[in-house]
Order: structure tokens, then C-alpha cells, then sequence
């Protein structure tokens, strides 16, 4: 299982329950959807963020956002991320 976390504060913000469904840790509310490299919001399908590897980026400002882990529990010592944002938008 897939545990998405915010890169503010380290938090599960949100799992993946089947196949490239997300659901809040919070209330367990289908939330998004994954298709390829793009998170979409299950209720517009507005993108939300773009993955490049195991990071999830804001679709419109670049912004780090998640982060992906399989387990859930304390965050390992953290990486600096990129300082540069994703290029491209959604096709």
C-alpha cells in the first residue's frame, strides 16, 4: 500500500486503497485519482500535482507537495528536494 505524506509537515495526509485510488487518512473519502505521472482530484478531475519518482509536485506552481512511502509511521531523515520544479504541463 502506498502512503502519500505533505512535505510541510510530514503528515499521512493520504493512502492508496485500490489500484491508483487515493483516499484521505482523515475520514477515508476517495480523494484522487493517479493516471500516469498526474494526481487527479476525484470529484472535478482537476490536476492536482505531477509525480517525478517518489515526489508529487503542485500542477501549477511546482511546488514539492507529497511524498510517497509503502508503510506508514515515522518519516525517514529527510532529502533535500530538487530546487527545481517539474517543467510541462498537463497533456
Amino acid at each position: 500500500m502506498r502512503y502519500l505524506y505533505r512535505v510541510e509537515d510530514d503528515e499521512a495526509f493520504a493512502y492508496e486503497r485500490s489500484r491508483r485510488d487515493f483516499y484521505l487518512v482523515s475520514d477515508d473519502t476517495l480523494w484522487a485519482h493517479e493516471s500516469h505521472v498526474w494526481l487527479l482530484s476525484a470529484a472535478s478531475s482537476a490536476s492536482l500535482a505531477r509525480r517525478i519518482g517518489t515526489t508529487y509536485y503542485d500542477a501549477v506552481s511546482g511546488a514539492p507537495l507529497y511524498y510517497e512511502r509503502d508503510e506508514l509511521g515515522p518519516p525517514p531523515a529527510r532529502t533535500p528536494l530538487a530546487s527545481v520544479a517539474p517543467r510541462g504541463g498537463r497533456p
